[in-house]
């Protein structure tokens, strides 16, 4: 069955705002495929609480206000270890985006540079970036023509988190990293729940739903 990626463009001049895509399956006459559709985040919360089955996906841009950053999935010690040598002295954020509980697999690390761009080609023409780099996530991201971020976690080890950072970044950078942990610890939370059903998942989400539910009642 083929699989193909197919992008609605929406375009949305909200400033400071990520960027999600929602990851479906479609299921034609003769044919089955993947697709993507940009999508508000609201939107997508929406179809999720409705859905009677939880299927697809959410993934969201590498980019903000209109401007590309560069992202290298480093899923081995090497990786790992070249890309901070390769940018020891441009400002980057690290993230541990799965921890291993195993002793047979390493954990897995995602780099973000603070280096912009103004569209995903120049990013795909770079060395270090072809290199340092998981070989099927650069195919991935070619093949969408955008650098894309898993936005979803089936547990705990899957949620992605800070782990390291380096040098001073700039102002639209380190937004764009308070916005991605943001949702990480809110709506990416909530969606994960309705995805993966995580027994744990949900009752961290119970917990914050009613700490929130005290913070307001004690600010009327």
């Amino acid at each position: 069955m083929g699989i193909f990626y197919r992008m609605k463009l929406l375009f949305t001049k909200n400033k400071n705002e990520l960027s999600f895509l929602r990851q479906y399956t479609y299921n034609g006459l003769y044919s089955r495929e993947e697709r993507l559709i940009l999508e508000s985040l609201n939107t997508i919360i929406s179809k999720f609480i409705k859905m009677e089955k939880n299927t697809g996906g959410v993934l969201i841009e590498s980019k903000f206000n209109g401007i590309y950053y560069p992202m290298l999935d480093l899923d081995s010690q090497e990786n790992f270890d070249l890309f901070k040598q390769l940018y020891i002295n441009t400002p980057y954020v690290i993230f541990k985006s799965s921890i291993d509980q195993s002793s047979v697999d390493l954990d897995h690390y995602w780099g973000f540079l603070d280096i912009p761009y103004k569209k995903p080609s120049i990013i795909f023409k770079e060395h270090n970036w072809k290199i340092c780099n998981d070989q099927k996530y650069i195919s991935f991201s070619r093949w969408c023509n955008k650098i894309l971020i898993r936005g979803l976690y089936e547990n705990k080890d899957r949620k992605p988190f800070i782990f390291e950072t380096n040098e001073k970044m700039s102002t639209n950078f380190q937004l764009f990293i308070n916005k991605l942990c943001i949702y990480y610890n809110k709506e990416g939370l909530e969606l994960s729940v309705l995805r993966y059903h995580d027994p744990a998942l949900l009752i961290l989400f119970n917990r914050k739903c009613k700490l929130k539910q005290i913070n307001e009642t004690n600010e009327k």
